[in-house]
C-alpha cells in the first residue's frame, strides 16, 4: 500500500509544495491532469519534471466526460494519450460524471446517466483508453453529486459491471460517498457493501464545508469523522497494492497537519 497526497503546485504554498517532495513519509503525489495538459509554457513541464524526480506520481483528470456520447471534442483524447505516454505515473484515473453533454460545457461534474446504454457507452470508451493509453492503468472515480436526476440512485450501481475482465479499476472516493449520503440520503455502508470483489486500485479521502444547507465535498477541510469511520470498517476490501491518497487542494494546512492525516491511515491499516 501506498500513501500519498493531492499536490498542484500553484494552490500550494512554496513551503507546503518542497516538503511534500522531499518528506519520505509522503509515497507519491497525485497531479491534476489539466493543469499540464492545456498549458504550453515551459513552466509547466519545468514543475511537473521536478514533482516526477522527487516522487512516484499519480495523475487526475475532469474533463474526458465519458459518458457524453458525442466525439471527443478539441482532441481531448489525444491529448491525454500524449501526456500520459511520454510521463511515468502509478496510475491516471477521471470520474463517473459529465463536464460535457452534446457541446455544452458544464462548471462542475454533473451526474451522468445510469442504465443500459450508458453501460455500453462506458465499455466502449474504456475499451478505447486501455488500448490508447498504456503506460499506466486506468481508475475511474465515483462523484459527489451537486443533484440527482429523476428516478437516479447512485453511479456505484455501474462499477461491479464496468470493471468485470478488464485492466481499468474503480477510484473509490470514500467521502464522495460520504456527501452523498449526507445530501440524498445514499447509504454509504449500502454503497461499500456493492462494491465487494470489485477491483479498486485507489481510494480518495478528503473533507468538506456546508454551503446553503448543502454539503460539498471541497477538499479544503480535514477529513471528515465518518469517512475515517468507513475506512476503517471496510479496510479488509483493500488489498495491498491500493493506492491511498488524502485531498486537499484548497485552505491549505500546515503540511505537518496533513502528514499527521497520512499517519492515520498507516495506523489504520497497521503499514
Amino acid at each position: 500500500m501506498k500513501i500519498g497526497i493531492s499536490l498542484s503546485p500553484q494552490h500550494v504554498p512554496k513551503e507546503y509544495y518542497e516538503k511534500s517532495l522531499k518528506h519520505p513519509e509522503i509515497d507519491f503525489v497525485e497531479i491534476v491532469i489539466e493543469d499540464f495538459i492545456y498549458r504550453k509554457d515551459f513552466k509547466a513541464k519545468e514543475t511537473l519534471q521536478k514533482i516526477l524526480d522527487h516522487k512516484p506520481a499519480t495523475a487526475h483528470g475532469y474533463s474526458l466526460s465519458l459518458l457524453d456520447p458525442s466525439p471527443w471534442e478539441d482532441n481531448k483524447l489525444e491529448l491525454h494519450e500524449k501526456f500520459l505516454n511520454s510521463n511515468s505515473f502509478l496510475a491516471w484515473a477521471d470520474h463517473y460524471a459529465l463536464t460535457t453533454l452534446d457541446g455544452i460545457a458544464f462548471s462542475s461534474l454533473t451526474p451522468a446517466p445510469i442504465g443500459i446504454e450508458a453501460e455500453n457507452l462506458l465499455n466502449k470508451r474504456l475499451s478505447i483508453i486501455e488500448s490508447k493509453i498504456t503506460s499506466c492503468p486506468f481508475y475511474f472515480e465515483n462523484p459527489a453529486a451537486p443533484f440527482l436526476m429523476e428516478h437516479q440512485n447512485s453511479a456505484v450501481n455501474i462499477f461491479p459491471k464496468c470493471f468485470k475482465g478488464r485492466k481499468s479499476k474503480m477510484l473509490l472516493d470514500i467521502s464522495n460517498l460520504v456527501a452523498n449520503e449526507i445530501n440524498f440520503g445514499i447509504s454509504a455502508d449500502m454503497e461499500l457493501e456493492k462494491l465487494n470483489g470489485v477491483s479498486i486500485g485507489e481510494i480518495h479521502l478528503a473533507g468538506g464545508e456546508w454551503h446553503e444547507n448543502f454539503y460539498r465535498d471541497t477538499h479544503s477541510s480535514p477529513v471528515n469523522k465518518r469517512s475515517w469511520d468507513l475506512l476503517k470498517q471496510y479496510r479488509s476490501i483493500f488489498d495491498e497494492n491500493t493506492l491511498i491518497v488524502i485531498e486537499r487542494e484548497q485552505k491549505i494546512p500546515p503540511f505537518e497537519e496533513t502528514l499527521e492525516e497520512t499517519r492515520r491511515v498507516r495506523s489504520i491499516f497497521g503499514i
